[in-house]
């Protein structure tokens, strides 16, 4: 027997908004603090840096006494002395959490940003609710540092788009980014899908919560059946074509027909080239081998 709690009885507050994220992955959206971020690797930076030029003085120092030799080639006797042990062990501590720091900003930095239709579903749900009310309740607002061109646009009342301020958060799933699985996402196969919706205070909108990979499925069943018509027609009508010039005319219409499936549906830039490469190969083999014939 399984038991189920309704999200409307959750308690208010970071309780519901987290009991929203755990129930749609795309919802995971957090903010990435890439100033702060940026900020302590300039620190630690600042700090190796110091304690870099500290240990390069006590190496002159050390090389230009009598036995800096020995000194120098040997760990033992260099750490003898407290400062030059010292040095070594802060560069030690340092260095670790520089590179641990490092490395975690570059995963950051490499973090999925969220899609426009999430981040207007959770916007409007907190909106809403309210869930915050500590100096967070603003995060999913986002936060991004805009330039001249930003100012100018803002002078000319010119309304800032919704993917304004995505710079600084970030989706922790990684949604199907096709033109076509965006479209697909925003039509009725929501509903045709749909696993639960929550209604909104008003009672008139809702979130609805459906599976991302039954439309990716979908996407990746169109691109399919679109590639084989292509194909299809092509060989047909190569086949039925005797021109040359017209068939290498049809050859070129035919690879871009199939590359646009391919950018529409996803299909990253490498594999579009290859994809479209590849086919037109074989469409100029065809057409040499029937006209052997």
């Amino acid at each position: 027997m399984s038991s189920f709690i309704l999200f409307e009885s959750v308690p208010q507050g970071y309780a519901k908004l987290a009991t929203l994220i755990s129930k749609e992955k795309d919802y995971a959206i957090f903010r990435k603090f890439s100033t702060l971020n940026a900020r302590n690797l300039l620190y630690l930076q600042a700090e190796l840096t110091d304690l870099e030029s500290r240990l390069l003085e006590i190496d002159i120092k050390v090389d230009r006494a009598n036995n800096g030799n020995v000194i120098l080639s040997s760990w033992p006797r260099f750490a003898e002395n407290e400062e030059r042990r010292t040095v070594v062990e802060n560069i030690k501590k340092t260095l670790e959490a520089y590179n641990t720091a490092l490395l975690q900003y570059n995963q950051v930095l490499n973090l999925n940003a969220p899609t426009p239709m999430h981040m207007e579903g959770i916007r409007t749900w907190a909106r809403y609710n309210n869930p915050i009310s500590d100096l967070s309740k603003n995060y999913i607002e986002g936060r991004e540092i805009q330039g001249d061109l930003r100012k100018k646009l803002l002078a000319q009342n010119k309304k800032p788009d919704l993917e304004a301020g995505f710079g600084d958060l970030a989706s922790l799933n990684k949604p199907e980014q096709s033109w076509l699985a965006r479209i697909l996402r925003r039509s009725c196969l929501r509903w045709i899908f749909a696993t639960d919706f929550i209604y909104l205070p008003d009672k008139k909108s809702s979130i609805i919560f459906y599976p991302g990979s039954s439309v990716d499925r979908i996407v990746t069943g169109i691109a399919m059946i679109l590639s084989i018509i292509i194909t299809v027609l092509a060989v047909i009508t190569l086949h039925l074509q005797k021109r040359d010039t017209v068939r290498l005319s049809m050859i070129g219409m035919f690879t871009l027909f199939l590359a646009t499936v391919m950018a529409v549906c996803g299909a990253k830039r490498a594999e579009v080239i290859v994809g479209t490469v590849g086919f037109m190969a074989v469409m100029v083999v065809f057409v040499a081998g029937a006209g052997n014939q």
